[in-house]
């Protein structure tokens, strides 16, 4: 974990873990499934995005870990909300 994670709300950190752990179980149940998955929650006022990418020893095994981000979208939200 980073400096940035570490600063975030445990509610925060709740939604992004459960939005990690959805990820994985949807490459567990198909091989099919996108290798990079994005999805979004807001807490309280704020936006997030999550973008996920599984790790694979080789390319088409089972996801063994997986890498993932969260970015704070609420300022593109705000715009997208004015257009």
């Amino acid at each position: 974990m980073n400096q940035g994670l570490s600063r975030q709300s445990p509610e925060t950190m709740r939604r992004f873990s459960d939005a990690c752990v959805d990820a994985v179980r949807a490459w567990q149940r198909s091989r099919a499934t996108a290798a990079t998955l994005r999805a979004s929650f807001r807490v309280g006022t704020s936006w997030y995005d999550t973008i996920m990418t599984p790790l694979r020893r080789n390319g088409d095994g089972p996801a063994e870990g997986a890498v993932a981000l969260l970015v704070d979208a609420t300022a593109t939200r705000r715009v997208q909300d004015r257009l």
